[in-house]
C-alpha cells in the first residue's frame, strides 16, 4: 500500500495547483505558501493517485489533469467534470 491511494477528498488545495484553480493572469502574484498547502504540497509529491478533489474557491472545474475543484456540481468518486455540468 504504502503511499498509493485512489482519491484524495480535501477542502483546499496545495500550494503549485492555487494558480490554475484561481484563474492567473499577467502579473498575478501566488497567494504566500501556507503550512496546510504546503503540507499538500508533500502529499502530492509522494503519494500514487487516481483523482485529486477540492473545494473551497467556490468554482466548478478540472485546473489540472488529475484535480477537480468542486462548487455547486456533483460527480462521481473518480469523475472529473464534463463541460455540460459546468454553466
Amino acid at each position: 500500500m504504502g503511499w498509493k491511494v485512489d482519491y484524495v477528498i480535501t477542502h483546499t488545495c496545495s500550494t503549485h495547483m492555487l494558480s490554475p484553480t484561481l484563474y492567473p493572469g499577467p502579473g498575478w502574484n501566488c497567494p504566500g505558501v501556507d503550512r496546510l498547502t504546503a503540507f499538500f504540497d508533500e502529499l502530492e509529491d509522494r503519494l500514487d493517485y487516481k483523482r485529486w478533489y477540492y473545494g473551497h474557491f467556490h468554482r466548478d472545474a478540472n485546473p489540472a489533469e488529475r484535480h477537480t475543484v468542486l462548487y455547486d456540481c456533483i460527480v462521481r468518486l473518480g469523475d472529473e467534470l464534463q463541460p455540460w455540468d459546468v454553466a
